[in-house]
């Protein structure tokens, strides 16, 4: 079990991460649990390849990096230059800091400019965590809440 951390690696992920990606992709997904498991898994498939599909054409130039905390594959930051595309944790791994830490150093690279992301407006621990750090909401649009951190003067 991982303890609090703020150590946090980040290495680009891979072909062979695909089967990690798609399990982050499947424990964020708690609105389908009430599925049968094999309608849900097949759901959770078509959903995973159309998002992969959807922001590479949205975000062609982006990274996408692993989150590496005490040597296991604990989450995953997608960047399109100063905007956060994504970032998820393992379940097992939330609350731990993996986040906060993640944010601080893309928030730090990214400063004097400004930082931004989306957010699904009724995912409340994501947006606590992301005002805690200093987003502010600048925009919602649908359910999403674009939010940016304040550019340093």
């Amino acid at each position: 079990m991982i303890a609090a951390v703020s150590d946090v690696a980040r290495r680009p992920a891979t072909a062979a991460d695909e089967p990690c990606l798609r399990a982050l992709f499947a424990e964020s997904r708690d609105d389908l649990a009430l599925l049968p498991p094999d309608a849900r898994e097949q759901l959770i498939d078509m959903q995973f390849v159309a998002q992969r599909a959807q922001q590479l054409v949205t975000h062609p130039h982006a990274s996408n990096e692993i989150l590496v905390v005490e040597g296991r594959d604990v989450g995953r930051l997608m960047l399109a230059g100063c905007h956060v595309v994504d970032i998820t944790v393992g379940r097992e791994y939330r609350r731990r800091g993996i986040a906060t830490a993640v944010l601080g150093q893309v928030i730090s690279r990214n400063s004097p400019r400004a930082t931004t992301l989306q957010v699904w407006s009724a995912n409340e621990a994501a947006c606590a965590l992301y005002a805690g750090l200093g987003f502010e909401p600048s925009n919602d649009e649908m359910g999403y809440i674009t939010m940016t951190t304040r550019c340093a003067t």
